[in-house]
This record gives structure tokens, sequence and C-alpha cells, in this order.
């Protein structure tokens, strides 16, 4: 039954990639498969959320039927419609023959590719082994999938003080439900609640931002510079560990990698880029609220690139732009519910009491600029943009979005009194880092192959 589990929402992000990939000669095996788990989860995650506030009982046999009736049903349907499930095989170029690595970089893209392996193998066997253990997700996360479980239902008809969970443990109502519906479903496919393999789709979220890293870099930078990044990312103790814990901050950073990916790819041409960034930036919002500072900032990027670009007339920027905004709406069920709900959930924020700390100003900075952890990467990317050759027309929207998103953590936790304990007690900060690593890493790899006049998409 785990791999049932696993298996419908890699099934039902296969079934979307292809329908929204209709028509794309780009998009490659490794970019569908990197894709697909992602995409399936956040599809299943706010299903079950819609079916709870729909009051269907949240019960094993009603939601297996459901959800894997629709995959059976979606994949008929697409095939009907003549949309292929598996991504046609590109052709090489007239006089273009294909050549391996040389002997030196064999070996060497060897030896690296058997190290992510071990790397990810060894977390996967971790993550089935270690039971739910860090405090936070313990707290909110898993104290609110097992409350969905056992109550079958997101407890909508309860009293103030225990409406959608709230008051147990020190559970936050209004964190967005992602993780606690992916962990219900897993145990509504097992039968009960098992503390270990609640919280197996999290590695699978490793994987796909590894696969995915690899299959964007490669096309830039080559085969031995493209592992090199996927080691230089699996490296880092932080982002194993929340791989083998039931924490959001993981998933909301593989929904930024692959927005912002597909959004450099949009703008070095690849029209179906556009839909697919929008629809995982909006995948980002129902994971973390963190996520609400991202889309902003992607929004604006794409729309003073639209406004400057030229090449395209009126109508079709229009367009670019609605297919990146319209995937948003997607989430605006929980949005809807949640500021509805938020006097009864406790969610109402204060933001008026803003006061400058410069002390977090200049901790914040030395933390960011350092080289005992994987911000190294961050302090890189500025010289990385200065020596590259040809600029690229997307890497500086992309890096503007990505710096804006970092800034905006500094001055919540520079102004706003809630951020600023929270950033005191010492693991916050990198945690919020940790959500724009993988993007970083990516823009390393389109500022290096810029040097190359090499793009992410092959026209």
């Amino acid at each position: 039954m785990v791999v049932l589990a696993l298996a419908a929402p890699f099934a039902l992000g296969w079934l979307a990639a292809a329908a929204l990939l209709r028509g794309d000669t780009e998009a490659g095996l490794l970019e569908r498969l990197s894709c697909a788990f992602p995409l399936g989860a956040a599809v299943l995650a706010m299903e079950l959320f819609l079916l709870g506030l729909a009051r269907v009982p949240l019960a094993p046999w009603p939601v297996l039927a459901i959800v894997f009736g629709e995959v059976v049903v979606a994949a008929l349907v697409l095939r009907g419609l003549g949309i292929e499930l598996l991504p046609a095989r590109r052709s090489q170029g007239a006089g273009q023959t294909a050549r391996g690595p040389a002997g030196v970089e064999r070996l060497a893209a060897v030896l690296l590719g058997l190290w992510i392996c071990a790397k990810l193998g060894s977390v996967l066997f971790e993550a089935g082994l270690r039971p739910i253990w860090a405090w936070d997700s313990w707290s909110n996360w898993s104290a609110s999938a097992k409350l969905f479980y056992h109550s079958q239902g997101l407890l909508l008809d309860e009293p103030a003080e225990y409406f959608f969970g709230r008051g147990v443990a020190s559970r936050i109502p209004g964190y967005p439900p992602l993780n606690p519906m992916l962990q219900a479903w897993m145990c509504l496919c097992l039968g009960s609640f098992d503390e270990v393999l609640a919280k197996l789709w999290t590695p699978l979220y490793l994987v796909s931002g590894a696969l995915y890293l690899y299959a964007a870099s490669r096309r830039v930078v080559g085969l031995l510079l493209s592992l090199t990044l996927v080691v230089a990312l699996l490296s880092s103790p932080l982002l194993s560990y929340h791989a083998v814990e039931a924490y959001s901050d993981l998933p909301l950073s593989i929904y930024l990698l692959l927005s912002l990916g597909c959004f450099i790819q949009a703008v070095q041409g690849r029209w179906s880029a556009w839909l697919l960034s929008g629809v995982f930036c909006g995948c980002a919002l129902f994971v973390k609220d963190e996520g609400v500072l991202f889309a902003p900032l992607l929004l604006a990027a794409a729309a003073v690139w639209l406004a400057r670009e030229r090449s395209l007339d009126r109508g079709r920027r229009a367009a670019a732009l609605a297919r990146l905004a319209l995937p948003l709406l997607l989430m605006a069920p929980w949005y809807l519910f949640k500021l509805r709900c938020a006097p009864t959930m406790g969610t109402v924020s204060d933001f008026t009491a803003l006061i400058f700390r410069p002390g977090n100003l200049v901790k914040a900075s030395a933390l960011l600029f350092n080289v005992g952890n994987f911000s190294v990467v961050f302090l890189f990317l500025p010289v990385l943009g200065l020596l590259h050759g040809r600029r690229d027309r997307a890497a500086p929207y992309a890096g503007l979005v990505l710096a804006g998103y970092i800034a905006a953590f500094f001055a919540l936790y520079v102004f706003v009194p809630d951020y600023d304990t929270h950033f005191n007690l010492g693991t916050v900060f990198f945690r919020n880092l940790l959500t724009a690593y993988p993007s970083a890493c990516l823009l390393a790899a389109v500022l290096l192959g810029e040097g190359r006049g090499r793009a992410m998409i092959s026209a």
C-alpha cells in the first residue's frame, strides 16, 4: 500500500504534466519525471482539502476510490484527446552526432552519479526508519494530520477552540495544509497512522528537485558541471535532515525551484513554461505562508520583462502574463477559507506595530554571507553575475526574484515583532534560506552557462 500511496500522486502529476505540456517538444522524460510527483502531490492535497470542505468523510474507501478512479478516467480522457502520455524522442539535427564524454570526464561523471545515488538512497533509507521527531514537525503538521485522519474530516463543526484542529499541542491552524493532507493520505492508504511511513513522501521531493536541477542545468553547463551542482545541492546536511522529517520547507523549496526554472525557460522562448511556472507558484502558496513572498515578485518580474519585450505583440504579452497569473487562482479555496475563518482559527496577525531592529539586519547579513553553510552559494552568485560573459535575457529577472525573496525575509526579521522572536530562536533563518537554496543552484547554472552562450531551451 505504501507503493500505491506514492504512486497515486505521481500518476496524477504525470497526467497533469502531459496535459499542460501538450505539443511541447522541449520537455524531455527527465523533466516530466521531476515535475510529476510535486505536481501530483499538490493536486491530491488540494483535492483532499476540498473533499473535507464538502464534508465528504476522509475515510479510506471513499477517498481511495475517488483518487484512483480519477487517475484511470484522466488517462482515458487524455488518450481520447490524442495527448501522448510519454514524451516523443527528439531527433538530432542534420549533421549532429551523439558524442559521449571523454574518458576522464566519463569517469568523473560516473563517480559523481554514484555519489548522488548513494546520497539519495541513504536519505530514502533513513526516512523509512525514522519516526517524526522534530518538535515543529510533530506539533504542527503531524498533529494536523492525526486530527484529520482520526476524525475523518477537517473538524469544521467543532467549537472555536477546536475548529480545524486549533488548540492541539502548539499547532498553528493557519498554516497551508498540503503537508498534513499528504500525511493523512498516506495513512488512509495504510489503514492506520504510522509515524514513519506517514512522511515517506518527503524524500521524493528531494529526488524530484535533484532530478530537475540535473535536467535543467545539463542543457546549459553540460554533464559534469550539472552533476557537480546536484552534488553541491545534496551536500547540505540541513537539506537531508528536512528530507527525512515532516517539515514543509523542503517541498516549498522544490516548488520555488520548479516555478523559477519554468520562468527562466519562458523568458528564453518556451511558451508552455509560462503556464507551468504559474502552476508551481500556485502550489507553493498551498505549502507555506512564505510562498506569498515569492508570488508577487515572480509576477512583477514577468510583467516588467513582458513590458520591455518588443518581439511579442500586445496580445501575446497579455496572454503570457495571464498564463502565469491565472493558475494562482487554483489556491483561492484555501485563502478564502482562511480569510473567512481567520478569527476562529486564531490566525489574525498584527503588522501595525513595526519596529526597526538594526541588530537583526547585521546578524542576518552575517549569517547570509558566510562559508560555514550552504549560504556559500548565495555568496558566489553575485560574483558569477559579474563574471559571466554574454548577458542572458532571463538571468537578471530570475536573480531579482530570488534576491527580492530573500530580502523579504530580512524585512520581516527587522521590522515585524513576531518574526523577531522567531529569528532569534536560531534555526529559523537557515530554514527560510533553505527554501531559496535549490533555486540559487539553478541560477548558478544559468550564470555559468551564459559564458558558453547556452540557454535552458534548445531553440
